[in-house]
C-alpha cells in the first residue's frame, strides 16, 4: 500500500523542523485503539532554506598579455534575509585560456561583495562558472540543509580588445549564441540612427554592430550578416565561430536588403535603402567608401 502526505508552510517561512510520521495497525484482533496494536515512526528532517543569490557578472575580454584581471561579484545574500555563512568557488572551462580564478571573500563576514582574480594565458574563450553556497540553519558547510546556486560569465581573451565585435560568432550581433535576421537589423537600425563612422572600442558596447571587425559600422557589416543568412537559406553557409570576414573576400548578394527582410517602414527607411544601393555598385566597381 502507498500513500502520501502534504505540507503547507506559512508564507515566507524559514529554518529547520521534524515531521513525525506514525503508522499503526490494528493487531491480530483487527481492532485500533487495543493493547495488540503496533505502532512504527518515521521523522523527516524539513529545511526551508532558500539558495543564496548574487548579482550576474559581465562578460569579460582581455589581451594575452593584460597580466592578473580583477572581477567585481557583487548583490551576495544567503537569500533569507538572515546571517548565514557563505562560500564562493569559482573554475574556468578552459584553464589553458584563462587561469584557473582566485576567489577574494571572506566566508564569515557575510558581505555583499567580492572578487575575482585571474589571468588570461591564450587567445579563446572561457566560461567562468561561480558557485554561492550558504552554510544552512546548521552554521556548518558541507551538510544537508546547505543550498547553492551558480552564475556563469565569459572570459574572451583577444588580440584587439573591440568592445563592438563579437570574438565567438562575428555576426552574432546581440550575442544569443546564433544567427537571425535580427542581428541585421540591429546594424541596419544603428545606421538608420547614428550613420557610417568609426567606433571606439573601449566604448561599452550594446551590440556587436562591427562585424568584420575594422574599428567601424557600415552597410557592410549588415550585408555580411544577410550574406550568411542567405547561404544557410541556400544550404552553403556554416555559422561563423571566427571572423571570416576579414579579408573582405565575402561574395555578396544581388538581392537588395528590401527584398530579404519585405518592406517594413519602421525598421528601413528609403534613404537608407539607397545608400545600401549606392554601397554595393561602389563596391562592385571596386571603389570602397
Amino acid at each position: 500500500a502507498t500513500g502520501s502526505l502534504s505540507l503547507v508552510f506559512a508564507a515566507g517561512a524559514r529554518g529547520t523542523g521534524t515531521v513525525s510520521i506514525a503508522v499503526q495497525d490494528a493487531g491480530p484482533d483487527g481492532m485500533m485503539g487495543n493493547v495488540d496494536d503496533a505502532t512504527h515512526i518515521e521523522s523527516i528532517n524539513v529545511v526551508l532554506n532558500n539558495a543564496p543569490v548574487m548579482n550576474a557578472v559581465k562578460n569579460v575580454r582581455a589581451l594575452p598579455t593584460s597580466g592578473v584581471q580583477t572581477v567585481s561579484i557583487d548583490g551576495i545574500t544567503d537569500g533569507d534575509q538572515s546571517s548565514q555563512f557563505l562560500r564562493i568557488s569559482a573554475s574556468s572551462s578552459r584553464p589553458e585560456v584563462v587561469g584557473s580564478p582566485t576567489v577574494l571573500y571572506d566566508s564569515n563576514s557575510l558581505a555583499s561583495t567580492g572578487q575575482l582574480k585571474f589571468t588570461p594565458i591564450a587567445l579563446g574563450s572561457s566560461v567562468i562558472t561561480l558557485t554561492l553556497t550558504d552554510s544552512g540553519w546548521d552554521g556548518q558547510f558541507d551538510t544537508f540543509d546547505d543550498r547553492t546556486s551558480t552564475s556563469t560569465f565569459l572570459f574572451d581573451v583577444v588580440n584587439v580588445l573591440n568592445s563592438w565585435h563579437n570574438p565567438r560568432i562575428a555576426t552574432d550581433v546581440n550575442d544569443d549564441g546564433d544567427v537571425f535576421p535580427l542581428d541585421a537589423l540591429l546594424v541596419l537600425n544603428d545606421l538608420n540612427s547614428n550613420g557610417i563612422r568609426d567606433l571606439d572600442p573601449r566604448t561599452e558596447a550594446p551590440f556587436f554592430i562591427d562585424v568584420n571587425d575594422d574599428g567601424r559600422v557600415d552597410p557592410l557589416d549588415a550585408l555580411l550578416i544577410i550574406n550568411e543568412l542567405n547561404g544557410r537559406l541556400l544550404g552553403e553557409g556554416a555559422r561563423a565561430e571566427t571572423n571570416p570576414f576579414a579579408s573582405q573576400s565575402a561574395l555578396f548578394s544581388e538581392e537588395s536588403v528590401a527584398d530579404f527582410f519585405g518592406p517594413d517602414p519602421e525598421l528601413l527607411s528609403e534613404p537608407f535603402m539607397e545608400d545600401i544601393d549606392t554601397y554595393l555598385r561602389r563596391r562592385r566597381s571596386g571603389f570602397m567608401p
